[in-house]
């Protein structure tokens, strides 16, 4: 879950989320992948990094043959990246 959008805090959970998945590649049990944002987050506080990374992050995911879904817990999140990245 994306608890913040403070820069350090955001580009250390990206980090942190490759690098876990980075390591089990070829062992994963899982076929998808679900981001959840806190209700607090909104589309306001999406900055252009924060697509970047996350879209680097998700095709990333993707190449490794997963299913990246953006939970629909944070409806104007949701709404908002589903606008700007059908093909999540």
């Amino acid at each position: 879950m994306f608890h913040d959008t403070e820069r350090s805090y955001w580009l250390e959970t990206i980090t942190e989320i490759h690098d876990r998945f980075s390591d089990s590649v070829g062992v994963l049990s899982i076929e998808r992948v679900i981001f959840d944002f806190a209700e607090h987050i909104s589309p306001k506080d999406i900055r252009p990094f924060h697509l970047v990374t996350l879209a680097c992050l998700i095709h990333f995911l993707k190449g490794i043959d997963l299913d990246v879904y953006i939970s629909q817990k944070n409806k104007d999140i949701f709404r908002y990246t589903s606008e700007r990245g059908k093909d999540f």
